[in-house]
């Protein structure tokens, strides 16, 4: 339901991100957690919910907010360290999956467009850099003509029917007013909801217990982090009201 990444973020930072995290301990929810294994597994799946909800809402080029810094802008540098991906590179110019220097895609998330989708005139220049990745290779305007065509090699959503038919139950379960309220992509447009499915495993693991309700970050990590205690908490009611809606229905978790 969030229509910017700013509050996309803080819906995914204030849940799932600490909540793992928390959940995780060790290494984890200190300043050290990229040393546990677990951390880069962790992350790659929240690049991938980012992934499909920036197709789910055909923002590939939406970066907005405010840090440190001041404004987000996509002609932001990153920060041109060897400890850091892509250091050096505009925000502009990794925007999407399969292009690039980004190399790579989830086997459960669409194709990336088929051609990189630039910001306007002011980023015409970064956009005509852009070659679809082909066979592992990074191809950009040094060697390649602008970037037409789809991506020759990345996979893209699998199990369509499937994802449909689970958006048919979600809608089901839950009626037309939360899911309005909750998960407005589905809005009568299946095709819209990104969903990763696993339909050999699906009827074995239906569940039979409630979804368990996100755990509140804690004042140590709200504190490390920066975070506004009040934003935190208000997030945290949302997801709680959320899971509270999917137990009082008929709807049961795959997973």
């Amino acid at each position: 339901r969030d229509t910017s990444l700013a509050s996309f973020r803080e819906d995914i930072e204030y849940s799932i991100h600490g909540a793992v995290h928390l959940g995780l301990s060790g290494d984890m929810d200190s300043g050290y957690a990229a040393q546990d294994f677990s951390f880069m597994v962790h992350h790659a799946n929240l690049d991938r919910l980012w992934w499909d909800w920036q197709n789910t809402h055909g923002s590939f080029m939406m970066y907005d907010g405010t840090g440190s810094n001041g404004r987000a802008s996509l002609t932001d540098v990153i920060l041109d360290d060897s400890s850091v991906p892509f250091g050096g590179s505009t925000v502009e110019s990794v925007m999407v999956l399969g292009y690039g220097n980004v190399c790579y895609n989830y086997d459960s998330s669409p194709s990336p467009p088929q051609s990189y989708p630039g910001a306007g005139a002011a980023g015409s220049s970064a956009a005509a850099a852009q070659q679809p990745t082909a066979n592992g290779a990074d191809r950009t305007a040094s060697n390649a003509g602008p970037a037409t065509g789809p991506s020759p090699v990345l996979s893209g959503s699998s199990n369509m029917p499937n994802r449909l038919l689970e958006a048919s139950r979600l809608q089901s379960s839950l009626g037309s007013d939360f899911v309005n309220r909750f998960f407005p992509g589905l809005g009568g447009n299946f095709p819209g909801f990104r969903r990763r499915e696993y339909q050999e495993k699906k009827e074995k693991c239906v569940r039979s217990e409630p979804l368990p309700y996100p755990p509140r970050l804690t004042p140590d990590w709200i504190k490390m982090h920066g975070f506004d205690p009040e934003r935190v908490e208000m997030f945290h009611r949302n997801a709680c009201e959320i899971v509270e809606v999917l137990n009082n229905s008929t709807y049961k978790s795959p997973y």
